[in-house]
């Protein structure tokens, strides 16, 4: 685990630890977490979010692979990065999360994700385009988040969406790697926005490779663009300009 992360891991867990679990919580063998009305859930694939819907996660390792829908202003609570993982375990996909308006996200950890599109002559997966976490979405906001150690061709940590504005703060991206650019992010459309506030995005052995934020001409588009920060950085991604400062 790379200095930053860890650095990062013992922070948040120290300010977002207990949300959920709570000795009244239903996390139980097997359940993943669970809904506002106290459902329990053991699977998140395909799951809807209705608005003002909460989804708790349980502390645990889960899977990465997974597709959340959300129809209406969301909230996603972990119990703190160190405790609440979506481990991709270097052979599976990251969470996909589609909708048409907003969701938050709290104190999860995504790691180890690939985008098995392909695999070699002994079965193993090849790395494809997707990244560990594809924000789908208008409206994002990722708070005491780390995404670390995910591999794609392109957008290995997050995918900004067409029409997407995502807000990352007191979160780490680092130690993604993605061999056509955007290591810790990638903006696809003119439409698309990221803001980072007071959040690592990783240095030295545990920097995003080969950069930290890439702009690409559409989903299967050539790279247009590239940036790289060191360490804790806040800064705004423009996609209309292809620009972060």
């Amino acid at each position: 685990m790379t200095s930053s992360v860890s650095r990062a891991l013992s922070l948040i867990s120290t300010v977002l630890a207990g949300a959920a679990c709570a000795s009244d919580s239903p996390c139980q063998a097997g359940t993943v977490g669970w809904l506002s009305d106290g459902t329990a859930l053991k699977s998140l694939d395909q799951v809807v979010l209705a608005a003002e819907e909460v989804l708790t996660i349980c502390p645990g390792t889960w899977s990465s692979d997974f597709t959340l829908l959300v129809d209406g202003d969301v909230r996603i609570e972990g119990a703190g990065a160190a405790e609440t993982r979506f481990d991709g375990e270097g052979r599976n996909p990251g969470p996909n999360i589609l909708g048409s308006d907003r969701v938050t996200i709290y104190g999860v950890r995504i790691t180890g994700t690939v985008r098995p599109d392909d695999v070699d002559a002994e079965g193993v997966p090849v790395t494809g385009v997707g990244p560990a976490l594809n924000l789908a979405i208008p409206e994002a906001v990722l708070d005491g988040v780390v995404i670390d150690g995910n591999s794609a061709t392109a957008a290995g940590g997050l995918a900004v969406g067409a029409g997407s504005t995502i807000t990352i703060k007191n979160s780490t991206v680092a130690g993604n790697a993605a061999s056509m650019g955007g290591g810790g992010a990638g903006l696809y459309y003119s439409s698309s926005d990221l803001v980072s506030e007071d959040t690592d995005w990783g240095a030295g052995t545990d920097d995003n490779a080969p950069d930290d934020i890439a702009f690409f001409d559409g989903p299967d588009g050539a790279l247009a663009q590239s940036f790289s920060f060191e360490g804790l950085s806040s800064f705004v991604c423009d996609g209309s300009t292809r620009v972060c400062e």
